[in-house]
């Protein structure tokens, strides 16, 4: 497992970046949702632009690389966007189902049941914040906050952790999961380091692994990486995160994966519009909080102090724009 290591900077870090691009095999990982498309109000609203559809079709058929999209999403959604893309490997569900030539195939035993009783207990509460809804997937339930008022949102998700809490005191094996302007219950042992192990027991010998994600779910996958590989934080999320890397929104991420591929070209290789920067780790204990909490949505008139807040740590791109290639 990877530790946190300082990342190289400026012409140092462009050349490693460049170094990255082009060794073979490469395996590249990454998330959807807030990291390649922006967020919707339900993840069935999020589409896959032209540009990215192409970008994943060369990507993924391109010599010594596979090419991974490992989604909190639904199997059936996560089907529908990017299910016709030949060669691209698909985990859903924070890697309880996967896909690559043939059929999904679930990592445990699928099973509905134990939540049944939850979900009944936050459909009674969700009905009081117009627009939230309930999402219930293959083991797990999410409470989404974001189609909610902005005034409310905050108050919604620390509501719906309280109950979840109160459940999962009964309820051994399941877990609490803090997404972006959603809380989710899963069984504990699926999260999206079974995305790194499944994509090991297939790897070719010498494999390296960039994994770009923006979510705290995306933690997992970042401290299951090796040494030789690189996480990627995509945006600046306001948590402690054991990425050595950031690029600022999903905009940046096309065009860095993008340039991979450039880079990987025999034609002389372009300028990048943007390249991973080393993340910065400050002690931001004044005010992050807050920043976390507006990342949920406008508190308005709550006073809420729950663990629901992240540490009270952050993390900020060194600068904007891309790291000059070495000439």
């Amino acid at each position: 497992m990877s530790t946190v290591s300082e990342a190289p900077r400026g012409i140092e870090g462009a050349e490693h970046w460049l170094s990255m691009a082009r060794h073979t095999p490469l395996a590249v990982v990454t998330d959807l949702d807030g990291t390649l498309v922006p967020f919707a109000p339900t993840p069935d609203q999020a589409r896959v632009s032209t540009r990215l559809s192409d970008l994943l079709h060369r990507l993924a058929s391109a010599p010594g690389v596979r090419l991974a999209v490992a989604s909190g999403r639904k199997r059936e959604s996560l089907e529908g966007a990017l299910g016709r893309i030949p060669g691209l490997l698909l985990m859903a569900e924070h890697g309880g189902w996967r896909r690559a030539d043939g059929a999904w195939q679930p990592c445990i035993e699928p099973s509905l049941g134990p939540l049944s009783a939850l979900a009944e207990s936050l459909a009674g509460m969700i009905a009081r914040y117009r627009g939230a809804w309930i999402e219930r997937k293959t083991w797990s339930l999410a409470v989404h906050a974001r189609p909610a008022r902005r005034s409310e949102r905050a108050g919604l998700l620390v509501e719906a952790a309280a109950q979840i809490d109160a459940w999962l005191a009964g309820s051994p094996g399941f877990e609490r999961l803090n997404g972006a302007e959603l809380v989710e219950v899963r069984p504990s042992r699926i999260r999206k380091s079974l995305a790194f192990s499944w994509m090991k027991e297939r790897a070719p010998q010498g494999e390296r692994m960039i994994a770009l994600g923006d979510d705290v779910t995306d933690e997992d996958l970042f401290r299951a990486l090796g040494p030789a590989d690189e996480p990627v934080l995509v945006g600046d999320r306001g948590r402690a995160t054991a990425a050595r890397w950031t690029l600022p929104g999903e905009d940046a991420t096309i065009a860095f994966m993008e340039w991979v591929l450039a880079a990987r070209a025999e034609e002389p290789t372009p300028s990048p519009l943007w390249l991973p920067e080393p993340v910065h780790r400050v002690d931001a204990v004044s005010g992050s909080p807050w920043r976390a909490l507006r990342e949920l949505g406008e508190i308005g008139n709550h006073a809420v102090i729950s663990s629901v807040l992240p540490s009270a740590q952050r993390i900020r791109p060194s600068r904007s724009g891309a790291t000059p290639m070495p000439g």
